[in-house]
């Protein structure tokens, strides 16, 4: 075990494969601060413990590398922790994220978990925040839960599964993200590789050169989607083909979504409490102009919810835990009185939070007064 350890101003350009080196590794209450490693700052081999690797309860920040910030090679879990500012440059091998799980030629028979984690203001000139290089057997997945990701810039998705194909995967769903906040976010190829599934998510606003939302078959439960106006296509398979995804009790737009499968959904305002805004200029630095630093004026908003959102009651209460909480830990199942209850048993909200007010009728622009 790992605990209360401080990284700081460590390695060079001769750095070996990682800052830490372990077989079997349990991290916890870690400081890793403004180093470089030539691979990454933790490397962990092997799977030696019985509920896998975990790093917990630990900051990141300012790091850089040429692969990944934490390498592991198995399942294992990340929980609590935060990445700020750090960098992925000249990338040694393919995919290239800040955590890397898997080795490229191996099989992941755990799951892979990233849970109440933040990443913010990262850049990577190969994947984005989370990657698994390794296939992935049938009954383990990559699941991110009540994590938040903004400002990140990758030249890939986001979250990939580079492992196998499951891009066209059909019910298999490598990926599955759940009630995470992803906002101003800049890719190459959207928010995920691999076939995917949302539930309970708020997705605003971040821009791809590629398609917006991922390349993959993908599924939205209980979530808010709102894309970028100049972005083109959406969703696409592996072969490029422009796709549209299944939304079920969700805000989307309709017309990006299988209108055959999509119960519930609406294309209305979700009346965040302040969208987000990237100034008009680009989420994120220009790395063009050097001199001006664009991301200055980056604003992620507050997507939680105002009285009167199309959001409020209007998701499915049968995909939801007892006992769940959102994304500020409030309970999930909470009913708004002024809210007709519109979504499949009612009383659980669309999107990463739960809205805590109580929605005054008269309120004809919903600012909470009459």
């Amino acid at each position: 075990i790992i605990d209360g350890m401080v990284i700081r101003d460590s390695g060079g350009l001769d750095g070996d494969f990682g800052l830490i080196q372990a077989n079997v590794l349990h991290a916890r209450n870690v400081v890793a601060q403004n180093n470089f490693s030539q691979v990454s700052v933790f490397h962990v081999f092997g799977n030696g413990m019985a509920n896998g690797h975990l790093i917990e309860s630990s900051r990141f920040e300012d790091n850089t590398s040429r692969y990944a910030v934490v390498e592991v090679h198995g399942g294992g879990t990340v929980r609590g922790c935060e990445f700020l500012r750090n960098t992925i440059v000249t990338p040694l091998f393919g995919g290239a994220p800040l955590v890397n799980f898997g080795q490229g030629r191996g099989i992941i028979r755990e799951p892979v978990t990233i849970e109440q984690c933040v990443f913010i203001a990262n850049t990577s000139e190969g994947s984005g925040a989370i990657a698994c290089s390794d296939q992935i057997e049938s009954d383990a997945t990559i699941t991110v839960r009540d994590s938040t990701f903004a400002g990140n810039t990758s030249f890939a998705g986001l979250i990939d599964q580079f492992g196998v194909n499951f891009a066209n995967a059909g019910a298999r769903k490598a990926i599955q993200l759940v009630q995470c906040e992803v906002v101003g976010n800049r890719t190459g190829t959207g928010l995920y590789l691999g076939a995917t599934r949302f539930v309970g998510c708020t997705l605003a606003q971040n821009s791809s050169s590629g398609p917006q939302l991922g390349i993959g078959d993908a599924e939205l439960f209980n979530s808010i989607f709102v894309p970028e106006e100049s972005s083109s296509d959406m969703v696409q398979l592996a072969d490029g083909t422009p796709a549209v995804a299944d939304a079920f009790h969700s805000v989307v737009p309709t017309s990006i979504f299988d209108a055959g499968t999509t119960v519930s959904s609406t294309t209305l305002d979700p009346l965040f409490i302040r969208p987000p805004s990237d100034g008009g200029d680009g989420w994120g630095d220009d790395p063009a102009t050097p001199d001006i630093n664009e991301s200055l004026n980056d604003d992620f908003g507050d997507l939680r919810l105002r009285p009167g959102s199309p959001a409020i009651d209007a998701g499915s209460r049968g995909i939801i835990r007892v006992g769940e909480t959102d994304l500020d830990g409030n309970p999930r199942l909470r009913d708004d009185p002024g809210i007709p209850d519109a979504g499949r048993n009612g009383l659980v909200d669309i999107g990463a939070y739960e809205f805590q007010g109580v929605t005054c009728l008269p309120d004809v622009n919903g600012d909470g007064v009459l």
